[in-house]
């Protein structure tokens, strides 16, 4: 029977065993997690080095191919590639996770991290967007660098290569390219429309902080319209998957634009890669295009005296002014 040491009970052998137990269960726990078996395809690499270690494995160099034989703490990973022996780590006598990768600790105190296998959504980014990394605004850079894994989906519509986000609280994030700079991707953005249940447009924010409906000092501008979707983007944007995560819901809110107040002092902020994209259209007829500008005047009239005088009143008065139009 083993002696128990009473004065040190942190290195009793009780204690070192319920470790070993302990390492043993998150070992299970994080390679059944991340997939991680015999006979399983997997890459790792080399992120830190201790001295003692001679390995001919350095730091930032790979070990990728099939695992070929039965892992567990103390053992290797050995991989192969079509049957043919293709390198081993040193035994692995820790896993843990840091930073959202699983690290494999080794006797000789290395590091190996996971290198993540690429999804489709992102085989789609290297072939699109990475290769030309270099021409993309500054936004859509930092996207990429620091929040790539949020794009779940990708379309291409009418020529034009469209990734998605999930949708997180009724906003999605967009990057999508242009006839005109096919190799360059801007964000784009959407929401749900509290009013009428629908997705719409959602190009950014006025120098306040309140929602932009459009290219609102265009004189034909129509929220309606401005926020009109596409019934293919609308789509798109139902089918994505939902998560009420509203840090990422934020995340995507810093990145829109927000329109400057020069008058105010107030910059903007991302407006490198603002862009309206709709055309207003204007009628040839002479007489039809009077009759626009005599609705547009009625209208903004409308919209001045709801803010003024009450929704009521203003009816009344855009009432009276549309039956004395008609003489």
């Amino acid at each position: 029977m083993a002696e128990i040491n009473t004065e040190n009970p942190i290195n009793s052998p009780q204690t070192n065993e319920s470790k070993k137990v302990s390492k043993e269960i998150k070992f299970k726990e994080l390679t059944e997690k991340y997939g991680i078996s015999q006979g399983s395809e997997l890459s790792i690499k080399k992120i830190d080095i201790d001295q003692a270690d001679n390995s001919d494995i350095k730091v930032g160099d790979s070990l990728s191919g099939v695992i070929s034989q039965e892992i567990g703490l103390g053992e290797p990973l050995i991989f192969s590639n079509e049957g043919i022996f293709a390198g081993k780590t040193t035994g692995i006598v820790n896993i843990r996770e840091k930073d959202g990768r699983l690290q494999f600790l080794t006797q000789t105190n290395s590091v190996y991290e996971v290198i993540p296998k690429k999804n489709e959504v992102e085989e789609e980014m290297e072939k699109y967007i990475n290769k030309n990394f270099d021409k993309q605004p500054e936004t859509t850079k930092d996207i990429l660098t620091n929040h790539k894994e949020l794009f779940v989906t990708s379309k291409e519509i009418d020529n034009k290569i469209w990734f998605f986000t999930k949708n997180y609280g009724n906003k999605v994030m967009a990057l999508v390219n242009s006839d005109e700079e096919p190799d360059v991707f801007r964000p784009r953005f959407f929401r749900m429309s509290g009013s009428d249940h629908q997705f719409k447009a959602y190009p950014g924010y006025r120098s306040n902080m309140e929602a932009l409906k459009g290219k609102e000092d265009e004189d034909n501008h129509h929220y309606v319209q401005s926020a009109k979707l596409d019934s293919r983007i609308i789509l798109t944007l139902q089918e994505l998957p939902k998560e009420k995560d509203y840090k990422k819901r934020q995340l995507i809110s810093d990145y829109m634009p927000v329109m400057a107040d020069l008058d105010k002092n107030i910059p903007g902020k991302n407006l490198e890669d603002f862009k309206f994209s709709e055309e207003q259209v204007k009628f040839k007829n002479e007489d039809w295009q009077r009759i626009q500008e005599y609705q547009k005047y009625f209208f903004k009239t409308y919209g001045y005296l709801n803010h003024r005088v009450g929704n009521k009143n203003a009816k009344n008065f855009y009432n009276g002014l549309a039956s004395i139009n008609k003489f």
